[in-house]
């Protein structure tokens, strides 16, 4: 793997040669800063590299060239059938479109894809010796975007993405090992300095250029329209004693306003029925929440009940599935209400029977005809989201919510 040393030494070649050299091109100017680690100092992005990379390169293997063993062009419509059966979720800023759109997909759908829709999509669709070397990135990624990173993980990630590179040029040919798989060899060097992928992605970065973008209003000197209206955004963050007429102040705090997404108290009750136990307390009376934000996501019931032009319409979601341990035991179901006591948020959910699948991928077998149950939120929770596909249910795991702020 490179390493500074030999990185300055490719560029001092390159430099006398005038030639590049093992892909460097010349001396670069950041070696004037003190103690600079050209490769150290510089990590690699995971969303340019992993998703709009890696990611692009092999569906493009997969869905674009014929001569490639691992040639399942035949195949997208079902896979985009599967991904058709996805209804929305709010951990996805868009609605899921289809792998045959893929040419237009943002890097937040490459994100979903990757890690939660391509693991149960691919199953049936891509040979069994691609599909597992596929799921090593899946399980890779997966775990550097995690907050608890340890050694143990730092060590365990490395020797997948050293496989997968290695099996990379067995499996697509010499051809494909572009620089973009070269990178996932230092990814975890890189999380190691910096901490999760996610800590020090561009997301933000690009999320602030569509905000840029909005601030040209015409074709001459964009550079100082943006100048100008950032520095007027900055002078609305007014001091609080400063007195404004009210139209000035009810503007600038719509400006300044931060949109959070809590419990949201609907000042309904709701009385448990008899036959449904409460196994924590003696209450049975509760207050309904028309949505529970838990561990950084966002779990709302069974259905929505939107009011439009007077009709009541019924709004399907993926936000109410979840799995959660409660003793030495690991249950899955599907929620119809979200209800709170003064101190705890409770499920009143129906069980759902599962197999396994693989891991966090589960095949539904049933709805458990025991009725509803009420549970009580924990740590142990997991979001679930479900697919579709040949008349069977499968839900999968939520791993990651994207963070832009």
């Amino acid at each position: 793997m490179r390493n500074h040393y030999d990185t300055l030494h490719a560029m001092a070649m390159s430099e006398e040669r005038k030639i590049s050299v093992n892909g460097v091109k010349g001396l670069s100017p950041l070696l004037r800063v003190t103690g600079f680690d050209v490769i150290r100092n510089v990590p690699v992005d995971y969303m340019h590299n992993v998703l709009l990379g890696v990611c692009r390169q092999l569906c493009s293997i997969w869905f674009e060239t014929p001569g490639s063993p691992a040639y399942i062009k035949r195949k997208l419509p079902v896979i985009d059938e599967i991904i058709f059966t996805i209804h929305p979720y709010v951990e996805a800023s868009r609605r899921t479109r289809r792998i045959t759109e893929g040419a237009s997909w943002k890097a937040n759908e490459w994100l979903h894809w990757l890690l939660h829709y391509s693991p149960i999509c691919l199953f049936t669709t891509l040979p069994t010796l691609y599909y597992n070397h596929f799921l090593l990135l899946v399980d890779a990624v997966t775990n550097l975007l995690q907050s608890n990173l340890t050694e143990c993980k730092f060590e365990l990630c490395e020797e997948i993405l050293k496989k997968f590179v290695k099996d990379f040029e067995t499996l697509y040919g010499i051809e494909e090992m572009t620089y973009n798989v070269h990178l996932l060899t230092h990814l975890v060097a890189s999380a190691r300095d910096y901490g999760p992928l996610w800590s020090f992605a561009l997301f933000p970065f690009e999320d602030m250029n569509g905000i840029f973008k909005s601030y040209i209003k015409g074709p001459n000197e964009p550079l100082m329209q943006i100048a100008n209206r950032c520095i007027l955004q900055s002078e609305v963050n007014y001091p609080r004693n400063r007195t404004l007429q009210k139209k000035v102040a009810d503007f600038c705090d719509k400006i300044n306003r931060v949109q959070t997404i809590g419990t949201i108290n609907t000042q309904e009750k709701y009385i448990l029925e008899d036959v449904v136990k409460n196994n924590y307390s003696n209450s049975r009376e509760f207050d309904i929440l028309s949505r529970l934000k838990y561990a950084e996501f966002i779990y709302k019931p069974t259905f929505i009940i939107n009011s439009t032009k007077g009709k009541h319409k019924r709004k399907k979601h993926n936000d109410c599935y979840f799995s959660i341990e409660e003793g030495q035991l690991r249950m899955f179901g599907i929620f119809q209400k979200i209800l709170y006591d003064g101190h705890n948020p409770y499920f009143l959910y129906t069980i759902l029977k599962v197999k396994l699948i693989r891991s966090h991928f589960w095949k539904i077998l049933n709805v458990a005809d025991e009725g509803l149950k009420l549970i009580r939120v924990n740590n142990s929770i997991s979001k679930l989201i479900s697919f579709k596909y040949d008349s069977e249910t499968y839900i999968s795991k939520l791993q990651y919510k994207l963070r832009v702020d």
